[in-house]
């Protein structure tokens, strides 16, 4: 939306906004206790035809509302403070996210903590049975990863796939691993990360709510983009987990 275009809806709704701001005002609520001032901001957005998710992050005050402006989809967020909207874009999301999993030590352990002081024999290490070595994790991370991108850039050929076979023979196969070997794999990685990071920051949010085409379900590419950040931590919490059972993991990292 345009800054004129912003304008224009603003003065059209004024007589709205100052009067769910007065009656806030009048509620005069206290932090995390606002229950009539989020009820009323959340049914003030559902009218508008936004889709409100209440209690967000265990918090009764907290909504995501999600709706579609200028025929593009965007994500509106508000944590109760003083009325005011934020407007985040799912461009914006996914670049967080991505930047979240890779290099910030912030809600969770990134990629690049969970593999501090790893070494190729313990990358190698397997806690038994049918359970996965840090080394087949970063391959089935290094295969998806990689995938997905190339079918955002359109290069990607369709054909079926065995999930078994991408921890073990789609991309590493020398054993035992090396360390070149093993310091390859962790760039190979990180470097698809950033791509994503760059192809992101370049695209367009309309690309983002095009469907992903030549796929067996329906969905827009930031969905599946979303999705596979959710992987991408879930793997993450893995490889903490194995080096936790290793020994080789240092709780003041995180857990």
């Amino acid at each position: 939306m345009e800054q004129l275009e912003l304008c224009e809806f603003i003065e059209e709704n004024r007589d709205k906004f100052i009067d769910v701001a007065n009656k806030i005002w009048d509620y005069a609520e206290t932090k995390f206790e606002e229950l009539r001032s989020a009820d009323l901001l959340c049914s003030f957005v559902e009218k508008e035809g936004f889709l409100v998710e209440r209690g967000i992050a265990g918090i009764d005050t907290a909504f995501v509302a999600i709706g579609n402006v200028q025929e593009a989809d965007s994500i509106w967020t508000h944590f109760y403070g003083g009325g005011q909207f934020m407007q985040i874009t799912a461009k914006s999301v996914l670049l967080d996210q991505l930047g979240a999993i890779q290099d910030d030590p912030s809600w969770y352990v990134p990629l690049s903590v969970a593999l501090d002081g790893l070494d190729a024999s313990r990358a190698d290490w397997k806690p038994g049975g049918r359970d996965h070595s840090v080394r087949e994790i970063m391959n089935h991370l290094v295969f998806w990863n990689e995938r997905w991108l190339q079918h955002f850039n359109g290069t990607t050929r369709s054909h079926e796939i065995d999930n078994d076979a991408t921890f073990t023979n789609l991309v590493q196969r020398n054993e035992p691993l090396d360390e070149l070997e093993w310091q390859t794999l962790v760039l190979r990685l990180n470097t698809i990360l950033f791509d994503w990071r760059m192809t992101l920051g370049e695209c367009t949010e309309e690309q983002l709510t095009e469907p992903v085409p030549n796929v067996k379900f329906n969905a827009p590419w930031w969905a599946v983009i979303s999705n596979l950040v959710t992987h991408n931590v879930y793997h993450i919490g893995q490889i903490v987990y194995v080096r936790k059972l290793q020994g080789s993991w240092d709780d003041s990292k995180g857990f």
